[in-house]
């Protein structure tokens, strides 16, 4: 059986988009998979040029949106990391407080020092606190966030 984070991973190389109703269940990630592998055997209606990407939504554009707050930066040696929250969390969880804010950061950054066996080297996610807070740490930066922010 494969971890959360490999089946996150197979899903992201597969170019499935994650739809936070599932509840991000193993079984909820092995179906999309299931259900996406069955469509690709499927006859096509449209070719594959109809589904090109054609923009995606960096962190700059959604520090510029308001969708994220940026609130300092990780410095490990030559790189620098940036550290952005939600809004949804920043505003409603009252981490305008620097020191509210730098507590939740320290355990957060923390947390993601520590390993887990669903690690995969790409994306790591921990849970600060059950149906909360979540922090992620993948290529882009590290986001805290609430469940339904992701």
């Amino acid at each position: 059986m494969k971890t959360y984070n490999e089946l996150f991973k197979q899903c992201d190389e597969l170019g499935i988009p994650i739809d936070p109703s599932n509840g991000y269940t193993k079984e909820g990630l092995e179906n999309l998979i299931s259900n996406h592998l069955v469509q690709k055997v499927q006859p096509k209606v449209c070719s594959e040029k109809d589904w090109e990407v054609i923009s995606t939504y960096t962190m700059e554009q959604a520090l510029s949106d308001g969708v994220l707050v940026r609130c300092g930066w990780v410095i490990s040696g030559k790189a620098k990391t940036p550290v952005v929250f939600t809004s949804n969390l920043f505003y409603s969880g009252g981490y305008e407080d620097a020191d509210k804010r730098l507590k939740l950061i320290t355990r957060g950054l923390e947390s993601l020092q520590k390993p887990d066996q669903e690690d995969d080297g790409y994306r790591k996610l921990r849970v600060l606190e059950k149906n909360e807070i979540w922090v992620i740490e993948d290529g882009s930066g590290i986001t805290f966030l609430k469940p339904e922010d992701y």
